[in-house]
């Protein structure tokens, strides 16, 4: 099928600027930012040579300062998106919006949840660390939405995303507060974007918590069978087990994709798995990094 407004994406070039994440790239290679700093988190800069859009945020420490690092600025982020409502892709938000006001923000109702982990027998409270109305008085416009959406000239937000393979649910650490109980998070908030050019999909992932190859299926549904230019982001392959790796990596290979740039919670050994079976198209996803298709 294919997805109303999204099917009018069309253009050449698009560029992508890492400006957060957990570890920061080699900066004497070519295309590579110098200067930047790292924080657990992940924060992706689009610009589709019409306007910038902003994927996630990080934790907060670093976004604005790796913004000026980069030679990007704040005052020209158009648009933000929010994958999901945890800590490591919100907390710089407000900032955000404090240094360039009034800014369309892209996001599911659900990012709000009173979102938690579980670390041990203890509850961690890792949601959004602010309000909506602290965000609105700050200058968020918020557009909250349930389904695929074009937010701009070739990118579209995935709306929430079928979950086909149980086998990818996550294994029971993440959480939302119910009044005075705790229920499993099933991550109906997260969303992925789909870069869409001439030449194939890039799909961009904050941590991907519902499933890499449910993503890409429901991107494949929105698109049509396209050639995968790329899968970047976090694939929350972290901890994985080995029946779980071994099943996304058979998955995987039933797609056309040319390059992998993941890090952020995919994972050691994940990324080890996927460096072995997939060879020189897998390379980390760090700080500084610039991508261009």
């Amino acid at each position: 099928m294919t997805t109303a407004g999204v099917e009018h994406l069309q253009g050449n070039k698009i560029q992508l600027t890492v400006l957060v994440e957990n570890s920061v790239a080699f900066p004497f290679l070519p295309g590579n930012l110098q200067g930047l700093l790292g924080e657990h988190g992940l924060a992706v800069l689009i610009d589709n040579g019409r306007e910038q859009i902003l994927y996630d945020t990080g934790r907060g420490r670093t976004l604005l300062g790796n913004i000026e690092q980069s030679g990007h600025r704040a005052e020209n982020i158009e648009k933000v998106v929010i994958s999901h409502g945890h800590k490591d892709h919100t907390g710089a938000l407000l900032p955000l919006l404090q240094s360039r006001g009034k800014t369309e923000v892209f996001c599911h109702p659900g990012i709000f949840d009173e979102k938690y982990g579980k670390n041990g027998s203890r509850m961690n409270y890792i949601g959004v660390p602010f309000s909506v109305k602290e965000l609105e008085e700050a200058g968020a416009v918020f557009k909250f939405n349930r389904k695929t959406l074009a937010v701009s000239e070739r990118v579209a937000l995935s709306g929430p995303i079928p979950r086909v393979h149980a086998w990818e649910e996550d294994e029971g650490s993440f959480f939302i507060r119910d009044g005075e109980t705790f229920v499993r998070d099933g991550f109906e908030d997260e969303q992925a974007l789909f870069i869409h050019s001439d030449s194939g999909l890039v799909i961009v992932t904050g941590c991907g918590h519902a499933g890499i190859i449910n993503t890409i299926e429901h991107a494949v549904s929105c698109f049509g069978a396209k050639n995968i230019l790329a899968v970047v982001g976090g694939l929350h392959l972290s901890g994985a087990s080995a029946a779980r790796l071994a099943l996304t990596v058979e998955h995987l290979k039933r797609f056309e994709i040319d390059k992998f740039v993941v890090g952020h919670c995919t994972g050691f050994e994940a990324m080890c798995r996927l460096q072995r079976e997939f060879k020189e198209k897998v390379m980390p996803l760090n700080a500084g990094a610039q991508l261009e298709f």
